[in-house]
């Protein structure tokens, strides 16, 4: 039977060829994927060397453009120190603290010891030895001071009045208004410079020319005549008591307190001379003690702001410890907890900032956290940064910062896997696409060379079958046509049989080679059919007579049962026919030596049914899903009883889809086959379909030599 094949093959040598192909195609496979796999692994593991290095850059360049940063930020105010050595310390101080350079100044002199803040000298406060009449005037002017002496004012406004010393001169007539305070009586205002003086607490038109006082008003109006006005005048702006302090500003504090709340004007002049003097860091140097109090007593009476006053206490706590200038440069912790020192390498002018301006530049000049993914920069004073374990990286914070460092700290145990992760996802992803179109390719491959083994083997299995089908006729052929040729037939009955024999044997060659035709133009397309309407019973009992010859014999039966009324078909009369005899030939040849075949025609659901059935060998599950193959034989050894090559039934499916048919199979073994086709009736909408299949398979006829030769 066309198309069947059994269990027993024709030898296992052309089995074991494809072994070492598919070897060579597993290897062609494992080898690049290893090495895919392996330069994978390498390049992600580069990938996180180069990403530690990458960020390792990263980091170093962060921490070196912050310490550049800090370096500036210093190096300026360096610079700032050292331009002010050219102004007089008090005025450097005013400039840098005025301008918020820095918490305060403290100014050195050439030899390295202190200028600013200036300390005060004390100064005698009698005439110098030589000048014994005015050394026994001042003894006594103090004695008298001491005692309560209502005399005492007028002892000092004499000395005054003969003092050439304008210290001595200053320090007389502060001790004069000192002394009408004191006791409640005064003098004139012009009593310090020859005005008679008052000697009560009246007025002087009261008494006339005597000009004795009368009245304690008047002793505190020359008081402060005395303290505001005569002391204010600008002979006595650089004048010192015995402390080395300036005797105007004390002057008019003094002043400004006596004078009474309802005189706003002379108040209002008093402390605003008092202020300049105060805010005033040009002339005469102010000790910063004075300074400091007047700022804080002022502070305290007309809530006045001082921009300088915090900057003098811290310059003065420093001072306290550092009387000379410091012996190394740079930024250094002071005594005074809190505060830093910033020394200038030629020394002079040194720069004080608290631990909160030295956070602040910290902060502002650090490296940027953003920069600084999954990690953490801390910029500390010394070798205790705070955290236990060691620093990723570590540089000096600032060349003007030597005891300071810039740490870096790494905030994740390994923060260049989640950084090198993108990356090696891209590598991974690479090398998983890479895999597969390797995997895809050798798949390719093997499946092209398995169709090319597969065809190779069909080739051979085909010249085998063709020798061996076409050997056996043209062999019996040869065997008769020499017996007729050489004239040993004893009789015509017996030239007749093997004259018939000759027919059946070309019968046979010529079905062969139809098939070999029919699959050629299959195979190249160049089949083509004339649709017609067909009456089914005729192609049935057509089909039954060209075959009847076969079922001559008493052991083989052949009946044909044709349905009444049968709705003809649109189809190709010969094809159908060349399928209804391929099928009669494989139940006649695959059943046994008593051989039943039914042939019938029936319709069902709008189609035509044909059915073959045969008492033969029947066909396992497995057969039944190959037998419609190309080549594909049950039985594939040369010494099988049944001939054919395994297209009957490929071409018996390939004129069926072109009809827009179908067919089946019911078998079991040892029990027989079923083939059913299925055709659309003319009036059905398979009518439609049978039409389509013709148009996709409308070609140009050729006639059978030039199919042939194509």
């Amino acid at each position: 039977m066309i198309g069947r094949r059994s269990a027993t093959r024709l030898g296992t040598g052309r089995n074991r060829g494809i072994w070492p192909v598919l070897a060579l195609i597993l290897a062609a496979v494992l080898v690049p994927t290893a090495c895919v796999l392996w330069f994978m692994n390498a390049a992600m593991q580069n990938e996180r060397l180069a990403v530690r290095q990458r960020l390792t850059d990263i980091y170093r360049r962060e921490l070196l453009s912050a310490q550049k940063k800090l370096d500036d930020h210093w190096a300026a105010k360096m610079r700032l120190l050292q331009g002010a050595n050219a102004l007089p310390a008090a005025e450097a101080f005013h400039k840098l603290v005025t301008e918020r350079s820095f918490d305060s100044i403290v100014v050195y002199d050439a030899d390295g010891n202190l200028a600013y803040p200036l300390v005060a000298a004390p100064r005698p406060e009698t005439a110098p030895a030589g000048n014994a009449d005015l050394v026994a005037a001042w003894e006594d002017a103090r004695a008298m001071e001491r005692a309560g002496d209502p005399n005492a004012a007028e002892a000092f406004a004499k000395l005054a009045r003969a003092e050439k010393q304008t210290d001595l001169k200053a320090q007389a007539l502060q001790a004069q208004a000192r002394c009408l305070m004191r006791r409640g009586m005064g003098v004139s205002p012009m009593s310090a410079t020859g005005v008679t003086p008052v000697a009560d607490g009246r007025s002087p038109k009261q008494h006339g020319r005597d000009g004795r006082a009368t009245h304690g008003q008047d002793a505190r109006a020359t008081a402060i005549a005395i303290l505001a006005g005569e002391l204010s005048k600008d002979e006595y702006r650089a004048a010192r008591d015995g402390l080395g302090r300036l005797v105007a500003p004390d002057a008019l504090l003094a002043a400004l307190r006596v004078t009474s709340p309802d005189d706003a004007n002379s108040r209002k002049a008093i402390a605003q001379d008092l202020l300049a003097r105060v805010n005033s860091y040009a002339g005469p140097a102010m000790p910063s003690s004075q300074r400091v109090f007047l700022m804080t007593e002022l502070q305290n009476d007309i809530r006045v702001y001082w921009p300088t006053l915090e900057a003098e206490q811290l310059a003065a706590a420093y001072a306290d410890d550092q009387r000379t200038v410091p012996a190394e440069s740079g930024l250094a912790r002071a005594v005074v907890r809190g505060l830093w020192a910033l020394c200038p390498p030629d020394g002079g002018v040194v720069g004080l900032v608290t631990d909160h301006e030295v956070a602040a530049a910290v902060d502002s000049l650090g490296p940027d956290a953003q920069a600084l993914a999954g990690a953490r920069s801390i910029v500390h004073y010394g070798p205790d940064s705070g955290i236990a374990r060691e620093p990723f990286l570590d540089v000096p914070a600032s060349q003007y910062m030597p005891a300071w460092r810039l740490s870096l700290y790494l905030e994740a145990p390994d923060p260049f896997a989640a950084a090198a992760e993108q990356r090696n996802a891209l590598y991974l992803w690479t090398g998983i696409l890479g895999i597969a179109f390797i995997a895809i390719m050798a798949t390719v491959m093997a499946t092209y060379l398995g169709r090319q083994m597969r065809l190779t083997r069909l080739k051979n299995d085909l010249i085998a079958t063709v020798s061996h089908e076409l050997k056996t006729p043209l062999a019996s052929m040869r065997v008769l046509v020499d017996t007729l040729r050489e004239g040993r037939c004893t009789d015509e009955k017996q030239a007749s049989e093997y004259f018939d024999l000759i027919a059946k044997e070309n019968e046979r060659l010529s079905r062969l080679i139809d098939n070999f035709l029919t699959f050629s133009r299959m195979e190249r397309n160049k089949r083509a059919f004339d649709f017609a309407e067909v009456d089914v019973g005729d192609v049935l009992r057509a089909a039954a007579d060209a075959t009847g010859e076969r079922f001559a014999s008493p052991q083989s039966r052949l009946s044909v049962e044709v349905q009444p009324g049968l709705p003809l078909i649109r189809a190709d009369r010969d094809a159908i026919e060349t399928v209804i005899l391929n099928l009669l030939d494989n139940a006649w040849k695959y059943s046994g030596d008593d051989k039943s075949v039914t042939l019938r025609a029936l319709s069902a659901g709008g189609a035509v049914l044909i059915e073959v059935a045969d008492n033969g060998v029947g066909l396992s599950r497995r057969a039944q899903r190959r037998i419609f193959d190309k080549f594909y034989q049950v039985d594939r050894t040369l010494a099988r009883k049944a001939g054919g090559c395994g297209l009957g039934l490929a071409i018996v499916k390939f004129i069926l889809d072109a009809h827009g048919g179908s067919i089946s199979v019911r078998s079991q073994p040892g029990k027989g086959s079923t083939f059913t086709v299925r055709l659309p009736c003319a009036t059905s909408k398979g009518r439609l379909n049978a039409e389509i299949a013709e148009e996709s398979k409308e070609e140009t006829k050729e006639a059978f030599e030039g199919d042939y030769m194509d």
